[in-house]
């Protein structure tokens, strides 16, 4: 008979990184020379930034993810 209480996984946490834009584009630059291709944007290298980030704290199932650009 299943649980009418499931059992606890763990928790999410909605996280808002500012990566600035030169280590974006430095990450993009690593990305394409590692994939030896040259189609890494800056977004997703910025995400790459928090993901290595989070990946080297032990964080690295991501639930969900966005990427916008911040202007000033």
């Amino acid at each position: 008979m299943p649980s009418t209480h499931p059992e606890l996984n763990g928790y999410t946490v909605t996280l808002e990184v500012f990566v600035p834009a030169e280590k974006a584009q430095r990450m993009a630059d690593r990305l394409d020379h590692r994939w030896h291709i040259e189609n890494w944007t800056p977004e997703a290298a910025a995400y790459e930034v928090a993901r290595e980030a989070l990946e080297a704290s032990g964080l690295h199932q991501a639930v969900s993810l966005g990427v916008a650009e911040v202007r000033r």
